[in-house]
């Protein structure tokens, strides 16, 4: 009986030694992921790229707030927030900025409004979480 025991101690040290050494190398993986050092992140997904290019196409945009959607990685892009982890599109943020001119009487503001129609292809964003379109000129 005493050589089981000491079979089963022999057993749960090992378990406990591998389940600690696993629980490490899963909080150095959540760490990397986490880390703004842009080789860990992972770039957006091509269809969301293509959804958010799609959308653009149908836009007017007189102040170049969208010049910079070029390029493989929608991550990058002014005012598309990305999860750090699956790469996935989160926020879109297109506020007007210069809203804040216009309501102080600057006619020449709402120059700076993207403006056109809000092309469907957004629906493919499925992780989306938040959108601001606001103090812009949609149809």
């Amino acid at each position: 009986m005493g050589h089981t025991t000491t079979a089963s101690t022999k057993v749960l040290s090992v378990l406990a030694i591998l389940s600690g050494l696993l629980s490490l190398e899963t909080i150095k993986v959540a760490f990397s992921h986490g880390n703004l050092d842009h080789d860990h992140v992972v770039g957006c997904a091509e269809m969301e790229r293509k959804a958010l290019l799609n959308f653009k196409q149908g836009l007017t945009d007189p102040s170049g707030q969208l010049s910079s959607w070029v390029g493989e990685d929608c991550c990058k892009w002014r005012g598309v927030g990305c999860n750090n982890i699956t790469g996935r599109v989160v926020q879109v943020n297109l506020r007007n900025t210069n809203s804040d001119m216009d309501l102080n009487g600057d006619a020449e503001a709402g120059m700076h409004a993207l403006g056109g129609e809000i092309n469907p292809s957004l629906l493919s964003l499925t992780d989306l979480s938040y959108l601001d379109f606001s103090m812009n000129d949609f149809r």
